[in-house]
């Protein structure tokens, strides 16, 4: 493979993280897309279309251009997109969508407005005086930031608590703990203060990870025998930050090292912020003396958005993607999606994309024709045995027909006790009847029950594999 294969390969992996894309999305752009270093400072990305390069200059080429930077070691790189398309007859192809409806009077301040919502800081991205140095022409917007966080009822706690952290790190909230379901901001928050930190004080060190990736290498770096520079990295920051710490729960050698990395740092008056789907005392597994220390400091939360504030989200997000969207649509989209933020951004996208490609304008027919699945989706789901058996059929690869029979071969014995015990707990269903649909009887079916909670207290991962399937079957 070409070194310039190679860059761009690492590129991409870097930027789909960055930007958050989902597979499908990312590879309609830069699936079928190349890089060439056509001099010392000079390189090109090129894509198939003209429409594709419009969309990519337009959208991402600052990210691609900070990440080629880091890459090379060029600071001063320049970048362009370029297509392989030859123009048509009639002249460059149309690469904008078409002018969008009159809408909503809701404007944004003019140095948030963007033409793609922006993306959080990539994992184990370390800010340092020297990427600070090298990175000032890169403008906010492409972060997240506190400027284009969204402030409601429901978040402005925690968002008052970050800004003070960044402006006084480790003075006043240290560990900085916050909580709340996925996917209303949680992430946009610790993503503000790496960057934010960086502009205020721009000779700390502070390091993002989430907490999978921290178990993950630990567990490499005992396997490699490189402990100590595992703790060398993490033990010497200024700022730890880490996303959904939920994760360690249950993992013994992730909590004792984390333990001490805890104790090395709140001891140098380092601050620690940290994330997670529930509180210190609800997070399953989590060892007594790291919950006792996640509640030393500050505990906020975040609850999904209300109505005002969802509003308020969508239009933003609209902005960014330069479109105004009509009172009425913002309404009802915003009556109808209440889950979280992500969704309503999956929705704008989608409004708009089925604006552009069918030349419609925006209207609340065109948004009830774009999200119908998306509201039907967010309906809370009907738990039944057929759901229950499907969900644990697909999870462990054993088939619904192997699950009622009766072979008693290790692996199908033991996924069968984990249908029944997620049938009782999700259904309420009886024994007896329980026994009909497996073709046993009540006190076989509590004998299954028996098996599963004490495996659970034996294995707590099995408890946690458990809890995580039965919330599959719920969503």
């Amino acid at each position: 493979m070409k070194y310039d294969d190679k860059i761009w390969q690492t590129a991409k992996g870097c930027l789909k993280e960055m930007l958050g894309l989902s597979d499908m999305v990312f590879n309609v752009w830069f699936g079928e897309s190349s890089l060439e270093l056509t001099g010392d400072c000079d390189a090109s990305v090129s894509v198939p279309t003209e429409f594709k390069r419009g969309i990519v200059t337009d959208r991402y080429l600052p990210q691609i251009t900070q990440i080629l930077r880091e890459l090379t070691g060029i600071p001063n790189l320049n970048v362009t997109v370029t297509s392989r398309e030859k123009p048509t007859q009639q002249g460059e192809m149309l690469d904008m969508p078409p002018t969008p409806v009159k809408a909503s009077t809701f404007t944004v301040p003019k140095q948030t407005l963007r033409r793609d919502p922006p993306g959080p800081i990539s994992p184990g991205y370390m800010q340092t005086p020297d990427r600070i140095a090298r990175s000032r022409q890169i403008k906010s917007e492409q972060f997240n930031t506190f400027d284009n966080f969204i402030v409601g009822s429901s978040n402005k706690f925690a968002h008052a608590a970050c800004i003070a952290v960044t402006n006084n790190p480790a003075r006043d909230y240290n560990p900085l703990f916050i909580y709340g379901p996925s996917g209303i901001g949680k992430t946009h928050l610790l993503s503000a203060i790496l960057y934010e930190t960086g502009i205020k004080h721009p000779d700390m060190n502070v390091l993002y990870v989430r907490g999978e990736d921290f178990t993950n290498q630990i567990i490499e770096a005992i396997k490699r025998d490189t402990t100590q520079k595992f703790r060398d990295r993490y033990r010497t920051v200024d700022m730890l930050l880490i996303d959904d710490i939920q994760f360690i729960g249950g993992k013994t050698s992730t909590q004792e090292e984390f333990f001490h990395t805890f104790n090395a740092l709140y001891e140098e008056r380092k601050q620690i912020v940290l994330t997670s789907d529930k509180p210190p005392r609800d997070i399953k597994h989590l060892e007594e003396r790291l919950r006792t220390r996640f509640e030393w400091g500050l505990i906020a939360d975040i609850q999904p958005p209300d109505a005002e504030l969802r509003a308020a989200i969508l239009k933003y997000k609209a902005e960014c993607l330069g479109v105004e969207l009509p009172p009425d649509v913002v309404q009802y989209v915003a009556d109808n999606l209440k889950n979280n933020i992500r969704q309503l951004e999956g929705a704008i996208k989608r409004i708009i994309a089925q604006s552009f490609l069918t030349g419609r304008e925006i209207t609340v027919d065109l948004a009830i024709t774009s999200i119908s699945d998306m509201i039907s989706a967010s309906e809370p789901v009907s738990v039944t045995v057929d759901r229950i058996l499907e969900c644990v059929s697909r999870h462990y690869g054993i088939s619904i027909e192997d699950l009622k029979g009766r072979s008693r071969t290790r692996d199908i014995a033991n996924t069968r006790h984990i249908a029944i015990y997620l049938i009782r707990n999700l259904t309420g269903m009886s024994l007896p009847a329980i026994g009909q649909i497996f073709k046993r009887d009540h006190t076989t079916i509590l004998s299954s029950l028996d098996t599963v909670e004490k495996n659970m207290k034996r294995n707590p991962l099995l408890e946690i594999e458990i809890e995580e399937l039965a919330k599959e079957i719920k969503e």
